[in-house]
């Protein structure tokens, strides 16, 4: 094979790739088949380094950081949130207990806490999602042994990934500390596996409608409400604005109307009308304000006699459910979410 000097060539470069030119012969490089061959030999390096626990990809997981070598290692108070998860869930606790005990302990939800390690001025919610605690307690490296390389891009330059199979993936045992052993892991495996008796019809029922009373009950004693009772006499005050936003169109057209007849100069006309012009847009921001309003009372009095007729008895299970609930949704762990149709009654849940 002929080795070639850079002085032996000429390199043009388009918008498909490269075409090399040499004196006997033509050879053309697409981007797409550079870009592949880059792509695997960037992938294998990246590999090789991951397998040798040399590159550690991406942040750290939750209860986690990264120390000035890159390797993770424990990131209290985080990790310690971790164990408690990981202790609780082996005493039998469900996900949505485990949710209940993180509001209850006021700890933040894993993107609240990385924002308050950066210092951002946030006001925590402390809601953790039932789906992300499960990830949590499946999830091997919390037993020291870190994973990557799980997924690949479908193709070069796409955004879009697929799962590889296990065998593929960079499993390295005793990478990092573990804040469970591999002991409790595997036994929390074997309790989260385990068939469940499945929840009934009938107590999904019974925990619908509790739920649907308890924020009747809530809406009812709403300080909103209370608000709202004393609340009234809008509609002669928006009357009074409409009125007035049409007298001052009328007055700006008159305005206009001499300018263009010659009654006054350009200058007075343009100070004038803007003049007129402020006013109107004042105006209209309240009346759009008070309109608001009114819907927002007329929706919140909606919801008030809902609640009402809720806590009454004068509607069956059925007729209530079919006016508030759009579907309800059973969880694995026997955790219960609502869509509601009323916005009202989502308040607190």
């Amino acid at each position: 094979m002929k080795n070639y000097q850079s002085t032996d060539y000429a390199v043009n470069k388009n918008a498909a790739g490269i075409v090399y030119r040499f004196a006997d012969q033509t050879v053309e490089v697409t981007l797409e088949d550079y870009s592949k061959d880059l792509s695997k030999k960037v992938k294998s390096a990246k590999h090789i380094l991951m397998k040798n626990g040399e590159h550690i990809v991406g942040g750290a997981i939750y209860g986690y950081r990264k120390n000035g070598s890159g390797k993770w290692e424990h990131d209290p108070p985080a990790s310690e949130v971790v164990r408690d998860m990981f202790n609780m869930a082996l005493a039998g606790m469900t996900t949505a207990q485990i949710r209940d005990k993180l509001f209850a302990d006021r700890q933040p939800a894993p993107r609240e806490y990385e924002h308050l390690k950066k210092g951002m001025d946030i006001t925590p919610k402390f809601m953790w999602a039932t789906q992300r605690i499960w990830r949590m307690l499946t999830n091997e490296q919390y037993t020291g042994t870190y994973i990557a390389g799980k997924r690949e891009s479908s193709r070069v330059g796409g955004t879009a990934t697929v799962l590889k199979d296990k065998s593929e993936w960079i499993i390295i045992p005793d990478s990092h500390p573990p804040i469970v052993s591999k002991d409790d892991f595997a036994k929390l495996q074997e309790i989260l596996r385990a068939p469940k008796e499945a929840v009934s019809a009938n107590e999904v029922e019974d925990a619908v409608m509790t739920v649907i009373k308890v924020q009747a009950g809530i809406i009812l004693e709403s300080d909103d409400l209370t608000g709202l009772r004393k609340a009234g006499g809008n509609s002669e005050q928006l009357d009074e604005y409409e009125n007035q936003i049409l007298m001052l169109a009328e007055q700006r057209q008159t305005v206009y109307e001499q300018f263009v007849t010659g009654g006054i100069d350009r200058e007075t006309y343009r100070s004038t009308k803007s003049g007129f012009t402020t006013q109107i847009e004042r105006l209209k921001n309240m009346v759009a304000t008070i309109k608001q309003s009114e819907h927002d009372s007329n929706a919140m009095k909606d919801t008030a006699e809902q609640a009402k007729a809720v806590l009454s008895d004068s509607l069956t299970p059925q007729e209530i459910v079919d006016a508030l609930i759009d579907k309800v949704c059973v969880f694995p762990d026997d955790h219960i979410e609502i869509a509601w149709k009323v916005a009202g009654f989502s308040a607190g849940c």
